[in-house]
């Protein structure tokens, strides 16, 4: 079961923000999720809980740890935010263009 009231260690939010947007940035879709992501903002609660709801189905294909940690970091606002930041680090130094 998900405990999605215990948000991850630093080191797991950054692991898990970080692989996210390895995977955004090289796709080309930094932009477009990082517009998502803002306006999504006020649902992150929703989004964390969603996941849960969703890990039967994803869980397979992402991996059911993964799932966790990305539902627990969804679930506060500030793992958004962290997500956020680490998506346009990561375009500003492939340079793409900032939309």
């Amino acid at each position: 079961m998900i405990d999605l009231h215990a948000p991850l260690s630093r080191e797991e939010a950054l692991e898990t923000a970080d692989a996210l947007a390895r995977r955004v940035v090289r796709l080309g879709l930094s932009v477009p999720v990082i517009l998502m992501l803002e306006m999504h903002r006020p649902l992150s609660r929703l989004a964390g809980q969603a996941l849960v709801a969703a890990t039967p189905v994803l869980g397979p294909a992402l991996g059911a740890e993964g799932m966790q940690k990305l539902a627990r970091l969804l679930y506060h606002p500030e793992g958004i935010e962290l997500m956020i930041d680490r998506i346009e680090e990561l375009r500003d130094a492939r340079g793409e263009a900032s939309g």
